[in-house]
Order: structure tokens, then sequence, then C-alpha cells
């Protein structure tokens, strides 16, 4: 069975508690680049290409469990009983 076809029939439970902590690592990471980054005192902007590239890979991981979870919750809807 695919990855895909498997994060979408997880319960509900355990997938919000996987994208909750995918979005918590990531808005984590991002606060550690940050405080780093505030500690030096904003120096290095010439080093900005590869944080944006970080950024970048941060934004699509939030994407793809805000959509994830959109998907599961559609198909929750699609399957419940009227």
């Amino acid at each position: 069975m695919s990855l895909t076809l498997r994060l979408i029939n997880m319960d509900e439970g355990s997938l919000f508690f996987l994208l909750l902590t995918v979005l918590t690592g990531c808005l984590a990471h991002g606060a550690s680049l940050t405080l780093a980054w505030a500690r030096s005192g904003f120096s290095g902007l010439q080093h900005a290409n590869k944080l944006i590239a970080a950024v970048h890979f941060l934004g699509v991981a939030a994407t793809a469990s805000f959509g994830l979870l959109s998907v599961h919750t559609l198909k929750k809807a699609r399957s419940s009983p009227s």
C-alpha cells in the first residue's frame, strides 16, 4: 500500500497528532534559526539564499500537512452516513 493511501486511511486522532507534530517541528526549527540569527546580531545576510531554501521546504511541509488533513476530512465527510 502506498504511503499516501496509508495516511488517508489513518484514524483522525493519529493523523491529527502526526500533522501537529510535523507543524510543531517546522515552527521550532524556524524559531531556532531566527534565534541563532538574532544572537549573531543579524549578521551573515550573504547566507540568506540558504535560509530562504530552508523556509521554502518548511512551507512545503506545512502546506502538505494542511492539505492532507483537508483530504482526510473530506474523505470522512463523504463516507459518513447522511
